[in-house]
């Protein structure tokens, strides 16, 4: 499987201690077309015209989560993490990380830097925020230190 996928499935289980990954797979389709098998059980999933580049399905408990990533491999910019928060808006899955090789654009990176901007960019259920890292090709993952705003799901 794909390392991006694995990295998001162990950063699942290092975040909600005791929970079971039940599916993960890189998108390749709309994933209202998933909702009758690998999303059953997760509301709303039926409707979802929407694809994110990896996702994850885990239980917690007696509850059934979801958690998507988009990955790009050039500098971010406003538009794809615009995609993921309306993914997230509409889905409200427990964790939403925008991954990047490049880091962000300098427009992005001045409007994350205003605290009432970044909140409403990155918040879309409650408390709950996207993560943006940046993926570290050698390690195959994000480091800790890169995620912004600071790691805390």
């Amino acid at each position: 499987m794909n390392e991006i996928c694995e990295w998001l499935a162990q950063q699942i289980i290092t975040e909600f201690p005791g929970a079971k990954i039940l599916e993960f797979w890189e998108g390749d389709r709309h994933l209202k077309h998933y909702a009758s098998n690998k999303l059953q059980g997760i509301a709303g999933a039926s409707e979802w015209e929407f694809t994110p580049d990896y996702v994850v399905t885990f239980q917690n408990g007696n509850d059934r989560n979801i958690a998507f990533m988009n990955f790009t491999e050039k500098t971010l910019g406003l538009t794809e993490l615009g995609e993921l928060h309306v993914y997230a808006k509409i889905a409200e899955p427990s964790v939403a990380i925008q991954a990047t090789v490049n880091g962000l654009s300098k427009d992005l990176y001045a409007l994350l830097l205003d605290t009432g901007i970044q909140q409403r960019l990155l918040g879309y259920a409650g408390d709950r925020r996207i993560l943006v890292g940046q993926w570290d090709k050698t390690t195959g993952s994000i480091p800790e230190d890169s995620f912004f705003p600071p790691k805390g799901f």
